[in-house]
């Protein structure tokens, strides 16, 4: 069992204390909100540092029903992934995604039917997918269309 780091002491609920607003303000605050006046989001970030607290990713998908990942579909084998061509286009996709906050997760598409695919979305472990490895007559995308 991994013991929780005491570096992060203070809470979300502690920084609100300590900054004289809500919870959720504070939530606002640290993710950049526009509603949040500069001179507040200053207050609060400089009690979030000096109470060493990290906003929870979790807390933040949870709260906003989206994972902040997307999948990415990859035809599983050596070639593929030796290939330059999947190199740069993975890449690619990692500087645009990184960019707006999410992430990749690498999917080996070993003939993954739909529905499979679909459960991904579906169970908000991912929010979107790229498909990397099929065609435009792919039958798939008709069902993940639906």
């Amino acid at each position: 069992m991994t013991q929780r780091s005491t570096d992060n002491i203070g809470g979300r609920k502690e920084v609100a204390r300590l900054a004289g607003v809500s919870p959720s303000t504070v939530s606002r605050a640290l993710s950049g909100s526009r509603l949040i006046p500069e001179k507040t989001k200053n207050i609060i970030k400089k009690i979030a540092d000096e109470l060493k607290y990290i906003p929870s990713h979790l807390g933040r998908s949870f709260y906003k029903k989206k994972s902040f990942r997307i999948g990415m579909l990859v035809p599983f084998s050596n070639r593929t992934i030796a290939s330059e061509y999947f190199t740069r286009i993975i890449i690619g996709v990692l500087t645009v995604v990184a960019a707006k906050n999410y992430t990749v997760n690498i999917i080996s598409d070993d003939n993954l039917s739909a529905k499979d695919i679909s459960y991904l979305v579906l169970s908000h472990s991912i929010d979107g997918i790229i498909f990397l490895s099929s065609g435009i007559s792919d039958k798939r995308f008709d069902y993940l269309h639906k």
